[in-house]
């Protein structure tokens, strides 16, 4: 599975990059990065053992990307649940530097199975990509909005290292 994983993801990675978001596709960008960064904890873990420098640095690289990407999404559909569009363009941007570090560190290692190379979406992108949301979100009825929420949420929170 991790194999199949991997073959995919310079596909996704392309794609994630050059496409136009549109209110259909915005989660797919998001549940994308998700994937990435799954693949790459699965890469670490394959080949480091825990307790190892590259293992350790990996980790914390991956919780502080993590905190920062999961408090982006969770800002943005708390805020759309309630019908509040915000500026959470610092939010997605900590989110793009985080993962960004995270990424960098790990394609930085020496496998012995040489994977891909994953390319977060921009920070702009990001800021896309929550307007697109956003305006999804304007489209349903509020009693459909707290639900919607919780749903995406659940799709697009990245894993805590542990449970990957």
């Amino acid at each position: 599975m991790l194999r199949s994983m991997i073959a995919a993801i310079p596909l996704l990675s392309i794609h994630s990059v050059q496409a136009d978001v549109t209110d259909a596709t915005a989660l797919d960008f998001l549940r994308v990065e998700k994937t990435k960064a799954a693949v790459m904890v699965l890469q670490v873990k394959t080949e480091f053992l825990p307790g190892s420098p590259e293992y350790t640095i990996a980790r914390q690289k991956y919780t502080a990307a993590q905190q920062a990407f999961n408090n982006y999404t969770k800002a943005m559909l708390g805020n759309y649940a309630l019908g509040v569009k915000t500026d959470l363009s610092a939010s997605a941007q900590l989110a793009y530097s985080k993962a960004t570090d995270f990424q960098a560190y790990v394609s930085t290692l020496d496998f012995k199975h040489k994977g891909f190379t994953a390319v977060f979406v921009a920070a702009g992108l990001l800021i896309d990509i929550g307007d697109k949301l956003y305006s999804a979100f304007r489209k349903k009825q509020k009693e459909e909005l707290s639900a919607m929420a919780r749903e995406y949420s659940l799709q697009v929170t990245w894993d805590d290292w542990d449970k990957l």
